[in-house]
């Protein structure tokens, strides 16, 4: 299972997972005084509702459950993406291998030690087989191979091994958890091969499963195995099941928001947020944002990209074109393919983007942003805002949201900056500009009406 840091996990709170979580190991823990059986716990939720926190929660529920005896219970991560395998035999002896790694790191009384020694042989057993599979791929040699090791190793059998290893569960009381997650990555066959294994585990004394899921997807992958009978397969695997709690538009919003500011303030960038929360409210911004998945698509991008340019754009525009770019990219290079048509025909003055333009646009989000970004009828009125707003429809400055970095001619805020800053060289800032071949343009920015409302 993928590892989520502190503050991610402290943030994606807002969706109230903790409380989630916490409940689900109460429940677990009450469950136990009754009954030692194995348990199959399924988190059945969409793809990107947040099921990797949930799980990571439950962990840190059951550290907190089991605090004052902390030999007793053992929690294990076990990745089945990381495999890739569709070979049940495989996916069974890595799960082995998973829980005998855990068990390695237990003390054992002197009395079990035989039992203990059977388990690291057979761990080493495993490992030998996935070096043979790396260094000969004719399967003759892996066969031969291992035939000789065999000679030379007294290897148990995967039952008997699972049969020691219970003995071990056994005599030390150890609840061991085992999470599986990742399960929406996996191909129908591999899903198939998955729930087989732990099936076959259900028996294993004190160890319980806790699979995080989408229901509908993982139906489906075993209809091609189980037809008709698919869901009646997993029910009769799945004995509690949770559902995640649905996400509420506040939610989505405030984690949002949470990520934004923290970004922004890591840039130094200026930025009035109300600016940005009219955009997500009244101009359609939010309709994009339905998981926690799909901020994580938005901010990964927008990390990449905003350091570069963030202080020479318009910070509203930019959000709202790296939006579009990431929830419907062909919107994106379909804008800067009209821009750029509109220039190479010298026609800004009199053409506009009008209602039969944005009906080119399929995305009703997207139209509702465009008109944000680009306000109908406005292509005649090329310098209707300021200089100083630095806005993606004026053609002085589109290009830099598409290159991510300034032209050679034009002038950063930076240089802007240095030159009307108390104290600083403005002769040197000249000679700059000068040589660079930038001096209309710095001479345009100088004239703007407006520049007192960002320097004094």
């Amino acid at each position: 299972m993928r590892s989520i840091s502190p503050d991610k996990i402290a943030e994606k709170d807002l969706l109230g997972r903790d409380k989630f979580a916490h409940q689900i190991v109460n429940s677990l823990m009450h469950v136990f005084q009754y009954q030692v059986e194995s348990l199959v716990i399924g988190i059945a939720g969409q793809w990107g509702t947040g099921k990797s926190t949930l799980l990571s929660f439950i962990e840190k529920h059951l550290h907190e459950a089991y605090n004052h005896n902390l030999e007793n219970y053992r929690v294990i991560r076990f990745n089945p993406w990381a495999s890739t395998s569709v070979d049940v035999d495989d996916i069974q002896r890595s799960l082995l291998e998973t829980v005998i790694k855990e068990l390695e790191q237990i003390k054992w009384k002197h009395q079990i030690k035989e039992a203990d020694n059977k388990i690291k042989n057979y761990l080493k057993y495993l490992q030998y087989l996935k070096f043979l599979k790396h260094v000969h791929p004719v399967t003759e040699k892996i066969g031969n191979a291992l035939e000789e090791y065999l000679k030379n190793s007294s290897v148990d059998t995967v039952d008997e091994v699972k049969r020691q290893a219970e003995q071990l569960l056994k005599e030390k009381g150890i609840q061991l958890f085992i999470m599986v997650d990742d399960l929406d990555r996996l191909t129908p066959e591999e899903i198939t091969a998955i729930f087989k294994v732990i099936k076959m585990n259900l028996n294993f004394v004190h160890t319980h499963f806790i699979v995080a899921y989408d229901k509908q997807v993982v139906i489906e992958a075993l209809k091609k195995k189980f037809g008709n009978n698919a869901e009646d397969y997993l029910e009769k695997i799945i004995q509690v099941d949770f559902t995640m709690p649905e996400i509420l538009e506040e939610h989505i919003s405030a984690i949002f928001f949470s990520r934004l500011i923290k970004l922004i303030d890591s840039l130094e960038i200026k930025l009035e947020i109300r600016h940005i929360e009219s955009l997500w409210r009244y101009h359609g911004l939010q309709e994009y944002f339905r998981t926690i998945r799909d901020i994580n698509r938005y901010f990964n991008s927008l990390v990449f990209s905003l350091p570069n340019i963030g202080n020479d754009i318009n910070i509203a525009d930019f959000l709202t074109l790296e939006a579009i770019k990431v929830f419907d990219y062909h919107a994106y290079d379909k804008l800067y393919l009209d821009f750029v048509s509109k220039r190479r025909e010298a026609v800004w003055g009199s053409s506009a983007f009008d209602a039969k333009a944005l009906q080119e646009y399929s995305n009703t989000t997207t139209k509702a942003l465009l008109q944000f970004l680009i306000p109908l009828n406005q292509y005649d009125k090329i310098r209707y805002s300021s200089i100083q707003d630095k806005r993606l429809h004026d053609p002085e400055f589109f290009p830099r949201y598409y290159s991510l970095y300034i032209p050679s001619h034009d002038i950063t805020e930076e240089t802007l900056a240095r030159f009307l800053q108390v104290g600083k060289n403005r002769k040197q800032v000249l000679s700059e500009v000068v040589i660079h071949g930038k001096g209309i343009n710095f001479l345009r920015r100088l004239a703007e009406p407006e520049l007192n409302n960002s320097y004094t």
